[in-house]
């Protein structure tokens, strides 16, 4: 029984040994294959969580929106270390800028994940830098995720809540592709319409439930690169390809569940008009980007241009047409190197590239 105990006893400490040694000889191979890219870190979790805490709720025109909550040093994957997501009362990204405000004066900003500010702390934001060095309330109404459509709908919804004095609608052109497949939009009486939802409680899984069913193997692939690797590049693909049900559905479901075929001068005909309609002011687009630098996969780059030439002059000319002014930050990238362009994103903008985003609002915009 001892001989047998030592010998399933050294097995263990050989694989336990062998697999610790093809961890770090990975991480290794990782962040040397990256080390032109200041952003990323091997040495830390994974990029999988098993369960990421929500910070949305249901919401019957959005399809979902914001819900009070104050996260501390979140353990997301591929955010910064430590950060904080605080979303206040009135549903907006907190700021955390101590400082005395102008009165009276109001910002309004929309968009999805790039205005929200994924990735990065409260303070770390564009519309938090906007709001410190105006010194004017600044309202972050960005959420991840979200489409063109919601963006405006949800500038409408909040301009009838309280006045503002200026918004900036942030379009990653990504975002309008998101009306079609999440099926924010509907065809009414040969019209163009906002979307309604309905709230599925069977499809929702709460977090008491999610953290039962975590098993050996999801540990493993939260902290171990080989095995995250092994999932993702083979397990999932795999799955994929034999799950031919697989179809991309919205949170919640719709009230019209048919698939809509509209044309993209239609698509930014009806946008702009309802971000015309909209009463503050003065109203700005800003157009943001995708990682422009050479970390970018060319199938991930030439996925993002098509996006970018299917609507972007068609909504230069809208926005003219209809005196409005669009900024467009590509020009903030035009003289730079690679390692530069590297330096501004992870996926979403890192808190230097949100600045330089800032930094351009402030010269472009005359902030009363």
């Amino acid at each position: 029984m001892n001989k047998i105990f030592k010998i399933v006893l050294t097995n263990l400490i050989f694989l336990f040994a062998f697999g610790l040694l093809v961890e770090i000889s990975l991480r290794t191979y990782l962040s040397l294959k990256h080390l032109k890219n200041p952003n990323i870190n091997y040495w830390y979790k994974t990029w999988y969580r098993f369960h990421d805490p929500s910070y949305v709720e249901f919401d019957d025109k959005l399809n979902y929106s914001p819900k009070t909550i104050h996260i501390k040093n979140t353990d997301r994957p591929r955010w910064k270390k430590n950060s904080n997501i605080t979303i206040n009362k009135e549903k907006f990204r907190a700021n955390d800028n101590d400082l005395t405000l102008k009165n009276n004066i109001k910002i309004l900003t929309v968009g999805d994940s790039f205005t929200f500010g994924d990735q990065v702390s409260n303070n770390e934001t564009w519309s938090s830098c906007l709001e410190k060095n105006t010194k004017i309330h600044v309202d972050n109404a960005g959420v991840s995720g979200y489409g063109t459509s919601q963006a405006v709908r949800r500038a409408k919804i909040e301009s009838q809540k309280r006045s503002y004095d200026y918004l900036i609608w942030s379009i990653i052109f990504l975002d309008f592709n998101r009306d079609v497949i999440y099926k924010n939009l509907i065809i009414e009486d040969d019209n163009l319409k906002f979307n309604n939802f309905i709230k599925d409680n069977s499809s929702i899984v709460h977090s008491e439930e999610f953290l039962k069913d975590k098993m050996i193997y999801d540990y493993l692939r939260e902290y171990s690169f080989a095995f995250y690797l092994f999932h993702r590049e083979i397990v999932k693909k795999i799955t994929n390809k034999f799950d031919r049900k697989f179809v991309i559905k919205p949170l919640y479901n719709t009230k019209d569940t048919k698939d809509i075929e509209i044309t993209p001068t239609e698509h930014v005909d009806f946008l702009i008009n309802n971000f015309k309609s909209i009463n503050i002011s003065k109203k700005f687009i800003l157009l943001q980007y995708t990682d422009e630098s050479n970390n970018t996969q060319d199938v991930i780059k030439k996925k993002n241009n098509k996006e970018v030439k299917k609507y972007k002059d068609i909504l230069l000319e809208k926005a003219k047409n209809n005196n409005i002014i669009v900024l467009d930050s590509i020009e903030l990238f035009s003289n730079m190197t690679d390692f530069e362009k590297r330096t501004l994103w992870l996926d979403h903008h890192t808190p230097k590239g949100n600045l330089l985003v800032c930094k351009f609002l402030l010269n472009s915009i005359k902030f009363n």
